[in-house]
């Protein structure tokens, strides 16, 4: 249970391995115009907004305890690029918190849509129910209503109805969270292209999507790279989603036990494990 491994994590116990995995927590923004209500996501510097205005770090650190990394762009750590080196240690953290020009950039998107800050008190963050999703939605709550003196709403659902309603757009922000299929930045970039099946944002640029051709349609590993590093430089320049944090995958082994691992996209393997003497 995430108790016990927040308490374990707290006490650094030494049967506590945090291993790695590719994911990450994020939020979804309804980029599209919804009928009947003015959505504020549609605005680029309200997006920017709330994603400035989140202190991840005290996230990871004080909400979910589990070692989780605070997230500084969509493509967590531990993939690695056409040098061998790691692709989000080498295309840099794209992501910053300064509540004081989140304080700024939501006043120039409010203007931009004629909306007042109280215009948002009635946007709702949706996420499925969960009691761990519920102390980060909590958390996030406090933040932006600190940092931006707006008081978003809270609803919990069930997995199936949160689903539904982010596919067809019924939101405002929806907890959304996605664990890499393979070990290439593609697994978490491709989402978001032009009608994607999982683009739940509705997030749509040309740029973007032609830079995710041309990574899945070449052989050459630098042009893949190079053209990845640019779409992540435009999906959290124009922010259709917040990234919170990357995933990890946290699990005990008894000092006395040897030979078991974890690979980055797989559960921990137990094939060549062996008690010590």
């Amino acid at each position: 249970p995430q108790e016990i491994v927040a308490q374990k994590f707290e006490e650094k116990n030494e049967e506590l391995e945090i291993g790695k995995q590719i994911g990450t927590y994020y939020y979804n923004l309804n980029n599209l115009a919804m009928e009947g209500t003015k959505n504020p996501f549609v605005n680029k510097n309200i997006r920017k907004a709330f994603s400035m205005a989140l202190d991840r770090e005290t996230l990871v650190n004080s909400v979910t305890m589990g070692g989780q990394i605070a997230a500084e762009g969509m493509v967590p750590f531990g993939l690695h690029d056409e040098n061998g080196k790691d692709f989000r240690e080498e295309n840099g953290n794209l992501i910053n918190y300064d509540p004081e020009e989140a304080k700024v950039l939501l006043e120039k998107g409010l203007e931009e849509e004629g909306l007042k800050a109280e215009d948002l008190n009635d946007k709702v963050l949706l996420y499925n129910t969960d009691e761990n999703h519920k102390k980060i939605a909590q958390a996030v709550q406090q933040m932006w209503k600190e940092a931006l003196g707006v008081e978003i709403q809270l609803e919990n659902v069930d997995f199936n109805v949160k689903m539904a309603r982010e596919h067809a757009h019924d939101f405002e922000i929806s907890r959304g969270g996605w664990v890499g299929d393979f070990a290439d930045p593609m697994t978490m970039l491709e989402i978001f292209v032009t009608g994607g099946a999982m683009n739940d944002t509705g997030f749509s640029n040309p740029t973007y999507d032609e830079y995710i051709n041309v990574a899945k349609s070449s052989g050459d590993q630098e042009v893949r790279m190079n053209a990845m590093r640019e779409a992540e430089k435009i999906l959290m320049e124009e922010m259709p989603l917040i990234p919170v944090y990357f995933y990890t995958q946290p699990y005990f082994v008894k000092k006395d036990v040897k030979g078991i691992y974890k690979p980055l996209i797989e559960y921990p393997v137990m094939t060549y494990a062996e008690l010590g003497e």
